[in-house]
């Protein structure tokens, strides 16, 4: 795996047909790692995914990267194991699992639940553990209780990406590796997120059969997709970091960024991994966001109008305050004109939360 103090790139694979091959041979220069889930009869993951992984395309795909100088991650991910993960048979499945991809050469597994990361620390000495997202990482106590555990990284939580005072604090407190998705977008403080990451857990392992009893388990993400499509102020105030503003967090000592989008096609993690790689783009910001991506989108953003955006807003650690210059920044620069829904209305009637 390449080790350098530049910045680093990951990228999902959505598990179809040249993907790897295609992202490997147009940009294996700028990627750091790419990621894929483990087999779903192994442990959830957080998607559900159209193509299921194999132990042996596991293997194909640990020896292609590694031939182009990239690392791979192994996702065991989910939030929820239903409990699964305190029964011995289950543990004993999970050991024998982590021990053939150290066999392979995996060369991490990111893992949100504490006990599993326990298990795999256990089962390889090699492998570097990653800690996911879900485990909601936003300040410095919680670092140093995973770090007890065992951990190598850390992905920290959308919440805190925008708390550049914590961040400060956070970058200061650890020297162990520290990453950011920068193109997810969740909405700030979202209220729905646990609901939203067991959803995911469950379904991610569900039978064909199985799946139809969860009705639209993707309900949560297109709620979120129509709020920051239709309400400036929400899609303002939310994690996502325009490719421009990738240097506002390369200041504060972050170096690894994960793009997030592994459902989508691989055309679209082209096109996503050169804007950020280049630090700049001219289209439709929501080309960009994973949560909206390839999906109908309901309005056109321009990139260039949000420039300042952060610098403007500052800090979110007050909330109240933070809403405001959303608000204000919004209006000034009539980001509104670019949200039909809510500019009919305008900002009093259609702002979440007045």
């Amino acid at each position: 795996m390449r080790e350098t103090k530049k910045t680093k790139f990951c990228i999902g694979l959505n598990g179809k047909s040249g993907n790897l091959e295609t992202l490997l041979d147009k940009r294996g220069a700028d990627l750091y790692e790419v990621f894929a889930p483990c087999p779903c009869d192994i442990a959830p993951t957080g998607r559900r995914v159209e193509v299921q992984m194999t132990l042996q395309e596991l293997k194909r795909q640990i020896r292609l990267a590694h031939n182009h100088g990239v690392g791979y991650n192994v996702l065991m991910n989910a939030s929820c194991f239903g409990g699964a993960e305190f029964g011995q048979a289950y543990r004993n499945k999970i050991s024998d699992f982590v021990k053939k991809i150290d066999d392979l050469g995996a060369d991490s597994a990111t893992i949100m639940n504490p006990f599993i990361i326990d298990l795999v620390r256990q089962s390889s000495k090699r492998i570097k553990i990653i800690v996911g997202s879900f485990a909601e990482i936003v300040e410095p106590v919680k670092i140093e209780r995973f770090r007890s555990r065992g951990v190598n990284r850390i992905v920290l939580h959308q919440n805190v990406y925008r708390n550049f005072e914590m961040l400060k604090r956070i970058r200061k407190y650890t020297d162990l590796d520290l990453e950011i998705i920068p193109n997810q977008g969740c909405m700030n403080q979202c209220e729905c997120f646990i609901t939203h990451i067991n959803i995911v857990a469950h379904s991610s392992v569900a039978t064909k059969s199985e799946i139809k009893k969860f009705g639209d388990y993707d309900f949560p993400i297109k709620r979120c997709r129509s709020i920051r499509q239709k309400d400036p102020v929400e899609f303002l105030m939310s994690c996502f970091i325009r490719p421009e503003d990738l240097r506002i967090y390369e200041k504060l000592g972050f170096n690894i960024f994960k793009l997030a989008g592994r459902r989508s096609s691989t055309e679209w993690m082209l096109n996503s991994l050169d804007a950020y790689v280049k630090r700049g783009y001219a289209g439709n910001l929501f080309d960009l966001s994973a949560h909206v991506g390839e999906n109908p989108k309901i309005c056109y953003l321009p990139n260039l109008v949000l420039n300042g955006w952060y610098q403007y807003m500052g800090s979110n650690a007050d909330h109240l305050a933070f809403r405001k210059k959303a608000i204000e920044f919004c209006l000034r620069n009539k980001i509104y004109k670019f949200f039909p829904d809510w500019s009919k209305s305008g900002p009093k009637k259609k702002a979440r939360f007045n």
